[in-house]
């Protein structure tokens, strides 16, 4: 009995090991997800550019700063943790550094969303 567990153990082992190395060769053959392999066929150079901007606060000035050049009409709200609106504004392209006065803002979390044509981004702030 002990002879068919071992064998039994062996085959299932062997099967995880051949399973593990298609699954590997398929992924190195296909390229990470969203990468150069993947088809799209649109033929653009356009990126989504508001991944490359910087947000922060400066909690001296208490103000937003969106930092970089945008290419496109922004909008830029902002968001407490409880999914409530606090600021919308539209973004100035011909700038590459937006300040929104946040002086009449809570401290607290927020999220920031900017959105355009191209893409969108969100990420979480903390004002003081």
């Amino acid at each position: 009995m002990k002879s068919s567990k071992n064998t039994f153990f062996k085959v299932i082992g062997a099967m995880v090991i051949v399973f593990a190395m298609v699954c590997a060769t398929k992924l190195n053959a296909q390229g990470p997800p969203g990468g150069p392999t993947d088809t799209d066929d649109t033929l653009s150079t356009n990126e989504n550019n508001l991944e490359i901007l910087n947000i922060f606060v400066s909690n001296r000035s208490k103000e937003l700063i969106v930092s970089g050049q945008l290419q496109e009409n922004t909008r830029l709200d902002v968001y407490d943790i409880y999914g409530r609106q606090v600021v919308s504004i539209q973004l100035d392209s011909f700038i590459a550094q937006n300040r929104i006065n946040l002086s009449s803002v809570n401290g607290g979390v927020y999220v920031v969303n900017l959105q355009n044509k191209i893409g969108r981004k969100s990420q979480k702030v903390v004002i003081n």
